[in-house]
């Protein structure tokens, strides 16, 4: 009985999540096996007419909808800007890289190599499903002794400079992300997931 007892106390300390590594910034953990992206394959170049792959998408508000639109269902929109922005940066392979900027003008103290995925940011694809917009991003999932990295799925609605994302962990919260056109020399960094 101890021994099975053991090997169930030894299993709760064990992650069954995805193996990891940790980036130059020591903080985000990125897939160890990039298989994990299974939806890149369903990747379309005509997305790229309405995704500029020559800007970053910085987090600007979120508000209230249903779980079926992206409408407001309350005219309320909620700040979230402070001095750490969530940041998109999309590549024209179907690659996309989420980033932190910090400090209140942080884009006039961006640099290229803030932009790097091999230093920073969570990996993740684009592609199109169901005649819509989706983004896998690999990310914290949950907590289990520690944190439990995984696949969260959004989809995405773009208009005009502005981004729109749900989150499918969350269908009734949209996050609102304002379009800000980088240097053609900052996108120097390849992904490879």
């Amino acid at each position: 009985m101890v021994k099975y007892l053991s090997f169930f106390i030894l299993g709760l300390f064990i992650s069954c999540g995805a193996k990891v590594t940790i980036l130059d910034d020591k903080i985000t953990a990125v897939p160890i096996d990039n298989g994990i992206f299974k939806n890149k394959t369903l990747f379309d170049g005509s997305l790229l007419n309405s995704i500029d792959t020559m800007a970053i998408y910085i987090k600007d508000c979120n508000f209230e909808s249903s779980e079926k639109d992206f409408k407001n269902k309350n005219n309320k929109a909620y700040s979230t800007r402070d001095y750490h922005n969530e940041c998109y940066l999309f590549y024209s392979n179907g690659r996309v890289n989420c980033f932190s900027a910090y400090g209140k003008d942080y884009f006039d103290i961006l640099k290229t190599e803030d932009l790097d995925p091999m230093k920073t940011g969570y990996r993740g694809v684009f592609y199109k499903k169901n005649n819509q917009i989706q983004m896998d991003l690999f990310t914290i999932v949950g907590y289990n002794f520690k944190r439990d990295y995984g696949i969260n799925t959004s989809i995405i609605k773009i208009k005009g400079d502005t981004l729109f994302r749900k989150s499918k962990f969350d269908m009734k919260t949209v996050t609102v992300y304002l379009k800000k056109k980088i240097p053609k020399e900052w996108i120097v960094y390849k992904p490879d997931w």
